[in-house]
């Protein structure tokens, strides 16, 4: 290299670079050129060569390409010289630096490179100034586009405002109502009245927005509320957005910052429950699912053992499965269901009660409820074109109205305060798998609507984080009778049925008037099947239950405690069916149709009677949970008895399945009786008992 006119040092710098390239196990050389004049002068070589190559030997050809190529190196009107060189040396990292010019650089006959890119001759800064702009503006428009995507899909327009969600299947309408805002006016100030609803208005605000939320008639959330007095209707693109909106907005309102006068009145006073010790449940469950023995018998052994069904060395099939889904801190679990002593059965309200009790602001492990204002929401999913109008008055924005706002409104007026209710249609849209987690979803009990009198399920969705508030729900301080109407209040209605007096403050209580540890309005995953299955009740319901019903009429009338009634423990299971349904619907479905609905109806009114639990109920099958084996005992032969009373069609009675059965036997007098023991439908029902 120094022969060859090379300076020492530069010789030394460069191998040293190169070396240090070539034996980098990560070393992957870039053999790409900038610029296209050596690749467009490249690329013409070798076309010339390939239109050769069938004329020419190919010693020859080579030749011919080597002096093409070295003309090209040196032509003294081009830079690809240069232009190599300089890849090359950034190719092994190696500074040029001062070292281009004289014998002593890297560049042979003392070129030096240029300030030009290699293909056009262009110098550096020019380039600069005109790719500058350019990639600013480029990056300009590409943060535009991806603003402009970003808002269609949250559905908001150039200016970052929720777009009002259009008539669908999916457009779920929200509304809220302030709890008790009517008796707060007359305990608090002017001022801080309007600072409380003030508060409310930015604690809702950022939350709405997270979730995609609209306010009817394009209206500030602040205008929504207005006073307080009217609820506030909001809509959502979906069924989640809106059960997300309800769920983060029921949580932020505990950390709001009320003022010190709203928080010193008791309705408004933070409430706290704590949760009692709860026993090691995995082993009380798995007690009553024995181990099989040698002789393929079940063992029962003791729990506390090694070898029971709970113990270490546990061969049943079932434990792990158990232990996975109930009583592990790998799943969910709600406490009420594992506080049940083991042998006994409570109400899933009792179980409610015992798990979560009133506590103090100075107690320990205690959860916050209840703290400030309180908003009661109701939620309907489905909207048709003619609820929804664009106003003519505000451009842009959407007014929503009809059946759709009525339903959601009527929910709402049926929930408690922090309560989240939806009806049975919107309740089947939920996707329950994936709320599992974090939020329970509770079949508060059958309702009759207003303007109805065909019975339908509400259900309330809860967070799992203020599980805590189950105590407070009104459903829980229901009868232990089954939760049936009248049975729990002296009036003749469910005690947490309001009547027209209720809505005064009782001191010292929640605002409504429901008093005790109720909240102050009446009102996975747990829910019965009630609905279509209280025809036979709805009438007396809607007329006799107590003479406040007729004055509540507008409001929705609770028929029963839903889920809060239904045994946990050691229950009983009735399994009731009609013998030969298929049969019967295969040849007059007609016929049988109406009748299958009057042993629905019947075997529905028994089962109030006997403080029994409505699990599922199809076309001639009745699934139902009982408290105790006597009481699901006595319901089955009730049911038995009644469907002899049952005013069946001739044609029913025909049908060999259904036909009048008579026997007769000797009397005490050595007559002979007459007694039918089959007519209509005959069932058939299994009882089993379990934990």
């Amino acid at each position: 290299w120094v022969a060859a006119g090379y300076s020492e040092e530069f010789t030394r710098k460069y191998l040293r670079a190169a070396l240090a390239s070539y034996e980098n196990p990560n070393y992957v050389p870039d053999l790409r050129v900038a610029g296209n004049g050596l690749t467009e002068a490249m690329l013409t070589i070798y076309r010339d060569a390939a239109g050769n190559a069938s004329a020419m030997p190919a010693d020859a050809l080579s030749r011919v390409m080597d002096s093409s190529m070295q003309q090209l190196l040196r032509d003294p009107t081009k830079t690809t010289l240069t232009l190599l060189i300089s890849s090359y040396a950034a190719m092994i990292g190696y500074d040029l630096g001062g070292d281009g010019g004289g014998g002593g650089g890297p560049v042979p006959g003392g070129a030096t490179p240029s300030d030009d890119d290699g293909s056009g001759g262009a110098p550096w800064w020019l380039l600069l100034a005109i790719l500058l702009p350019a990639s600013l503006v480029l990056l300009g428009l590409a943060l535009m586009v991806v603003y402009l995507v970003r808002n269609k899909r949250k559905h908001r327009n150039l200016w970052g405002r929720v777009l009002p969600p259009h008539p669908g299947p999916d457009t779920s309408l929200l509304v809220a109502s302030i709890v008790g805002v009517a008796e707060l006016r007359g305990l608090l100030s002017g001022n801080a009245l309007d600072a409380s609803l003030s508060v409310l208005a930015a604690v809702l605000r950022p939350v709405l927005a997270r979730h995609g939320g609209y306010v009817d008639g394009g209206e500030s959330l602040g205008a929504a509320l207005g006073s307080g007095d009217r609820p506030f209707v909001l809509a959502f693109y979906s069924l989640k957005d809106a059960l997300l909106f309800s769920m983060d907005a029921q949580a932020a309102l505990l950390a709001a910052p009320w003022p010190n006068e709203l928080l010193a009145l008791p309705a408004a006073a933070p409430r706290y429950v704590r949760m009692a010790a709860q026993p090691p449940r995995a082993a009380a469950l798995d007690d009553d699912i024995f181990d099989v023995g040698p002789d393929g018998r079940p063992t029962r052994e003791s729990p506390d053992g090694g070898s029971g069904a709970g113990g270490a060395g546990s061969n049943n099939p079932l434990s792990g499965l158990l232990q996975q889904r109930v009583g592990t801190d790998q799943s969910p679990v709600i406490p009420a269901l594992t506080a049940v002593p083991l042998g006994e059965a409570w109400t899933f309200a009792e179980a409610c009660r015992h798990v979560w009790s009133p506590d103090d602001a100075d107690g320990e492990s205690h959860v916050l409820v209840s703290r400030g204002l309180a908003i009661a929401v109701g939620i309907h999913t489905g909207l048709a074109a003619e609820q929804f109008e664009m106003s003519g008055t505000r451009l842009g924005a959407a007014e929503y109205m009809g059946s759709g706002v009525a339903t959601a409104r009527t929910v709402a007026h049926a929930a408690a305060a922090g309560q989240v209710l939806m009806g049975e249609d919107t309740y089947k849209r939920l996707p329950l798998e994936r709320l599992w987690d974090k939020h329970l979803v509770l079949h508060t009990g059958e309702y009759l609507m207003p303007g109805s009198d065909a019975p339908t399920g509400l259900y309330c969705a809860l967070s799992r984080a203020l599980e805590g508030r189950l105590r407070l729900l009104p459903q829980v301080d229901c009868g232990d009778g089954g939760c049936a109407p009248g049975g729990g209040a002296r009036s003749g209605r469910l005690p947490f049925q309001r009547s027209a007096t209720d809505d005064a403050a009782a001191p010292g209580g929640g605002v409504g008037g429901v008093g005790g540890d109720a909240l102050s309005r009446h009102s996975s995953v747990l829910r019965s099947s009630n609905s279509g299955m209280l025809a036979s009740t709805s009438g007396r319901a809607a007329g006799g239950v107590g003479g406040s019903v007729g004055r509540l009429r507008r409001d929705p009338v609770p028929l029963d405690c839903g889920v809060f009634g239904a045994p946990v423990g050691h229950v009983t299971i009735a399994f009731m069916n009609v013998v030969g349904v298929s049969t019967l619907l295969s040849w007059d479905a007609n016929v049988a149709q109406p009748a299958l609905k009057l042993f629905q109806a019947v075997v529905s009114e028994r089962l109030r009677a006997h403080g029994g639990y409505l699990i599922e109920a199809v076309d001639g099958l009745c699934l139902a949970s009982f408290r105790a084996p006597s009481d699901a005992v006595v319901w089955a032969l009730e049911c038995n008895k009644a469907m002899l009373e049952q005013e069946w069609s001739e044609a029913l009675l025909a049908h060999e399945l259904c036909e009048e059965l008579v026997v007769a036997s000797a009397g005490g007098d050595g007559g002979v009786v007459n007694k039918v023991v089959f007519r209509g439908l005959r069932l058939k029902t299994g009882v089993d008992c379990g934990q």
